[in-house]
């Protein structure tokens, strides 16, 4: 297993990128010549990011005992812990359309719920029972667009 095993990226404007290495628990931010600007660390390891503002972001970060949203906002080259949203179960997935947030959670991603951005569960949209023996991931978010999305 590497320890730069990175897990999501994210495009933000001014031609800068987020990257998020799930073994050694942190972000780091980039520039147009893919230099390394900034770096962050986090409280546990990062599944996936989405762009919440043009200067703020959301990551699923989870380990044995932390499951939450964490929002980071960049300022000048400078990353910046927001809030943390905490949860019972796991995080791997996550997206925001309009003003929801939508996170696959369950074991290995078997289940997808859809909060609002301060994390007040709205519904659950689909669980599959069944993973679980298979020890398959059912539910993963790969594209959202501004107008539609769509999910795997």
């Amino acid at each position: 297993m590497s320890d730069h095993a990175v897990t999501a990226l994210c495009v933000l404007s001014h031609d800068q990128i987020l990257v998020a290495y799930q073994y050694n628990n942190n972000i780091k931010l980039l520039n147009h010549q893919y230099q390394v600007v900034s770096r962050y660390n986090l409280t546990a390891h990062p599944h996936d990011i989405c762009q919440i503002t043009p200067s703020e972001v959301a990551l699923a970060v989870n380990d044995d005992t932390t499951h939450e949203v964490q929002f980071v906002s960049m300022h000048d080259l400078r990353m910046v812990m927001g809030t943390k949203l905490k949860f019972e179960h796991s995080g791997f997935g996550i997206a925001r359309y309009r003003k929801d947030l939508y996170i696959t959670s369950g074991t290995s991603g078997t289940a997808l719920d859809k909060y609002t951005i301060s994390g007040t569960r709205l519904s659950k949209l689909y669980e599959d029972t069944t993973a679980g023996a298979t020890g398959n991931i059912t539910v993963d978010i790969y594209w959202f667009h501004l107008n539609s999305y769509k999910l795997y």
